[in-house]
């Protein structure tokens, strides 16, 4: 027990490291001041969406017969849900990764008391969910007034609640890495974390158009219907279920289902070390396969002065689409604006009619809608920024090799224009289906989209090519904010805002020769995509000298 003690103590504190100033953590600012306005903003946002479901779900159960134990069942049912959707990626990098394992091999410990104290401590650490706990309390205070009985077995019970999703999740995670080669192909399960994720984002922003689209939500009883049938996944979890009756149930079924749920936390933890104490360590090892051992050809690229463009090019899209994190900070920009600018397109078209989109101004700005869209989603997504540095430690050959350095540059441009382009149609349809402005207005769409896209290309690459990172180690590492990424950040919004004002400027200074007024705008954009290209240009000729190594 003392072990488990001391494990679960360490575990603890390495779960704050990311809140303090001398730690580092990926995938977030490195700036500590950054780093605090960033978890201050999170909690914010995910307290104010715990407080509005929460508050509905409320206002719907609230007051009806076993009208507390559905609430606070609900309440499980969102946090084990959180846990599953968003935890599991941290869950397979704590418990079933070499590096932070392989420290404890060497000190007088055994392996279930290992796996267990990273349970314990891990659990404990999620002092944010007691925030959402206390949330949830303050609503149902507000609806039903104070009850000092659920807030004694709320707290009571609330360890148990994550204890047992949380462990259990690890415990099929270490079956899976003992008796499958599911160890081998990490990165499949950390690319399907990740689309778990854009699929959440995805739908908590498509969700008001797909309501909007086919009339569901409108009516308060379906709204009730949908919320009802969430109750359904309380078979699932059935710690939430149990939760819910010992929570708000009446005081035998909550002694008898506090009860309940200490013992089956206690018969997991105790499953888990007696199959851990045995089997932990080994589920790290990689499984060999019955594969014959074919060495797989691979085809020398060559960079001589006919293939360097070509060679290059399918080089810079086989490192972007080799791991999802290079992918990861562009695609939830996509999701929020694309949808967001669906949306406010919808409006229009519902207010307006469909018809105004045939007229010749809406037409152009329908064009500068989409490039002004794809500066703030592809500046801002990274994927251009760290070309450069996603060579790693191959950077050496462009550096030694007698590469043309307009070549390299065109052919890394039209690979950042190639990945772009894929999500550009993507975003036209969604436009095209949700806001329905036909097909020419589609096209017009795309065309914005496309020249924005190389102008945020040539940004990425110019930008990329001041700070060169080849020393990493994960690619999680290239995607950190800082400093300079807000500022670029909000630099974007303020020259989009400019543009749109210089637009509506523009279109009432030659309101009787409005194609003046569009061939300006035009031109200005043009102008800006060849004077970034041409500075982004410049510092490819001369060369990479800031690069860590």
């Amino acid at each position: 027990m003392n072990n488990i003690k001391t494990i679960a103590k360490y575990s603890l504190w390495e779960a704050f490291f990311p809140y303090m100033k001398r730690k580092k953590a990926a995938n977030l600012p490195e700036n500590y001041f950054l780093r605090v306005i960033y978890f201050i903003f999170t909690y914010l946002f995910l307290s104010y969406m715990v407080y509005m479901i929460m508050n509905m779900v409320g206002m719907i159960f609230l007051g009806r017969e076993n009208g507390d134990v559905h609430y606070f069942t609900y309440f499980g049912i969102t946090m084990s849900l959180m846990i599953v959707i968003f935890y599991i990626p941290t869950i397979i990098s704590n418990f079933f990764s070499d590096k932070k394992t392989e420290v404890y091999k060497t000190l007088p410990i055994s392996q279930g008391e290992l796996f267990v104290g990273k349970i314990i401590g891990n659990v404990i650490s999620y002092v944010d969910f007691i925030l959402f706990f206390i949330i949830s309390l303050v609503v149902y205070t507000n609806h039903k007034g104070f009850d000092i009985s659920v807030l004694v077995f709320g707290l009571i019970n609330f360890l148990s609640l994550i204890l047992i999703i949380y462990s259990l999740i690890t415990f099929v995670i270490l079956l899976l890495m003992r008796f499958t080669s599911v160890n081998r192909h990490k990165k499949l399960f950390k690319t399907l974390g990740y689309l778990l994720l854009f699929s959440v984002i995805g739908l908590a922003y498509a969700l008001p158009l797909i309501r909007g689209e086919n009339q569901i939500g409108q009516d308060p009883g379906q709204i009730n219907k949908i919320f009802e049938n969430f109750l359904g996944l309380k078979d699932i979890f059935f710690n939430a279920k149990f939760f819910g009756l010992a929570v708000g149930g009446d005081l035998k079924n909550k002694v008898i289902f506090s009860l309940v749920l200490f013992a089956i936390s206690a018969l997991i933890l105790y499953l888990s070390y007696k199959f851990a104490d045995k089997n932990y360590y080994k589920s790290l090892e990689e499984k060999s396969t019955q594969k014959t051992d074919k060495k797989q050809a691979k085809k020398n690229i060559s960079f001589n002065q006919k293939s360097q463009v070509l060679a290059i090019f399918k080089r810079d899209i086989k490192n972007l689409f080799s791991n999802i994190v290079f992918l990861a900070g562009g695609i939830p920009m996509l999701i929020i604006f694309g949808f967001m600018g669906a949306r406010m397109g919808k409006q229009f078209s519902d207010e307006m009619g469909s018809m105004a989109f045939f007229d010749s101004q809406t037409r152009f700005w329908v064009l500068v809608i989409g490039f002004l869209l794809s500066l703030l989603i592809w500046c801002n997504s990274n994927i251009t920024s760290i070309a450069l540095s996603r060579e790693h430690t191959s950077f050496y050959l462009f550096q030694t090799l007698p590469i043309d350095p307009e070549k390299h540059y065109l052919a890394r441009l039209l690979a950042g224009f190639f990945a772009f382009s894929v999500f550009n149609i993507l975003l036209s349809l969604i436009f095209l289906y949700f806001v329905r402005f036909g097909i020419s207005n589609a096209i017009l769409f795309f065309l914005g989209l496309s020249l924005g896209s190389v102008l945020a290309s040539a940004f990425g690459l110019s930008l990329g090519s001041k700070k060169i990172i080849t020393n990493w180690n994960k690619p999680e590492e290239l995607s950190k904010g800082g400093v300079i990424n807000i500022l670029y950040y909000f630099l974007s919004l303020i020259i989009v805002a400019l543009l749109v004002g210089l637009g509506v400027f523009l279109t009432q200074i030659f309101a009787k020769n409005i194609f003046i007024a569009y061939a300006i705008m035009i031109i200005i954009m043009l102008a800006m995509t060849l004077f970034v290209n041409s500075r982004a240009l410049n510092a490819y000729k001369k060369g990479f000298y800031d690069i860590n190594d």
